[in-house]
């Protein structure tokens, strides 16, 4: 039988990854053993010391999970072989089902975070000079968006629709796309700190009734990029209060009509689509199986393989006014009208985290996850 050499990993610490040579078809309970072999790597379940390990499943065909879908039960390891939680490089992801704070977080990578008529994506600043040489300084990668997060713990209730990580300070922006009538309006911001856009207008000059999207690279009343950074480094943030900066919400609302600066108007009263999602390989007539929207959505777009982005690498984060930005909003309009925010198109709500140091962000996305080369780009 041939063997193969495996690094396991349980954090980004200098003593969170080893190696170990298996044969083809060990058992994941002879894998625990040589892994708490290695200098008690994967020691035994200690519930008055908050240590519990288990192995996390790598690949899962279905979009909503819970730890039961995730992790392995210790009972199931003597059945099953460890190459089918492999990694894309080979590697094998333990987590500490029992951890009470910092949890480690698990999702799904995706390119578009989405809720009802809205999507939304968060990409480094590549248009203002300033922020592109931040970014280039802080040797920045792409923000980590993932979808149908949960934390790997049984002790730490709850979940995060969206989370996005990003290199501390990292410079970005953020591509909005909603469907609107005579055009759309959104708002950006979260309930602690100060609000990205308070109300911006994008109207449908060409035509009516459909999807467009914007992109926000500044905050509305102050010509500076916007910057995520952790939310220890805000000075006005009181203890226990982060989540209130890290939760951002964005919206938008149907413009019925609008008056442009040149005299000519736009109107329509239509109502949005009853969307439907394009069959794909990861979501095969989705729609018609059954699906909600949300769903259909994620698994139309959402790689099927896990992400794990361990607790002791990541801190809350927030956006904050960050280097100089020459984006420009285009002339304003004489009058709207809209939908009030209380029949919005869609809310996207995203949890922001940094990573603590370069260095775990590295091994994040290189050796936990070995995500797309193109990330560092």
């Amino acid at each position: 039988m041939g063997v193969t050499k495996v690094k396991c990993y349980k954090g980004t610490g200098e003593n969170d990854i080893v190696e170990i040579t298996l044969e083809a078809g060990t058992h994941l309970s002879n894998v625990r053993a040589a892994l708490k072999a290695k200098n008690n790597f994967m020691p035994d379940d200690n519930e008055n010391v908050d240590i519990g390990y288990r192995f996390v499943v790598r690949k899962l065909g279905t979009g909503r999970m819970t730890l039961d879908d995730v992790l392995i039960p210790i009972s199931t390891e003597r059945f099953m072989p460890y190459e089918e939680l492999l990694g894309p490089d080979g590697q094998i992801i333990i987590t500490n089902n029992f951890a009470r704070k910092k949890p480690d977080l698990v999702g799904f990578n995706t390119p578009m975070w989405f809720n009802r008529h809205v999507g939304v994506s968060c990409r480094l600043n590549n248009s203002d000079p300033d922020a592109i040489a931040e970014n280039q300084r802080l040797k920045a990668f792409q923000p980590l968006m993932l979808t149908d997060v949960i934390p790997t713990s049984k002790n730490v209730v709850g979940a995060y629709d969206h989370v996005c990580v990003c290199c501390a300070g990292s410079q970005v922006e953020f591509t909005i796309s909603s469907w609107g009538a005579a055009g759309f309006s959104f708002q950006i911001g979260s309930d602690g700190g100060t609000p990205i856009v308070n109300e911006l207008l994008l109207n449908f000059r060409n035509g009516t009734d459909k999807y467009e999207q914007t992109v926000i690279r500044r905050y509305q009343d102050d010509k500076k990029a916007i910057a995520i950074q952790p939310t220890s480094k805000i000075t006005d943030i009181r203890p226990g209060m982060d989540i209130l900066y890290q939760k951002v919400k964005f919206k938008t609302r149907r413009i019925t009509s609008v008056t442009l600066s040149d005299g000519n108007k736009i109107a329509s009263n239509a109502l949005p689509p009853v969307e439907k999602v394009k069959a794909t390989k990861a979501a095969p007539n989705a729609v018609a199986a059954g699906f909600d929207l949300k769903t259909a959505r994620f698994l139309a777009n959402a790689d099927n393989n896990t992400v794990v982005v361990p607790g002791g690498a990541i801190e809350p984060g927030a956006p904050v006014p960050g280097k100089p930005s020459q984006q420009e909003w285009g002339a304003p309009v004489k009058d709207y009208k809209a939908d009030p925010w209380e029949q919005a198109l869609g809310e996207v709500i995203v949890y922001f985290f940094v990573f603590k140091t370069w260095e775990d962000a590295e091994k994040v996305i290189k050796g936990y996850n070995s995500l797309d080369p193109s990330l560092w780009k």
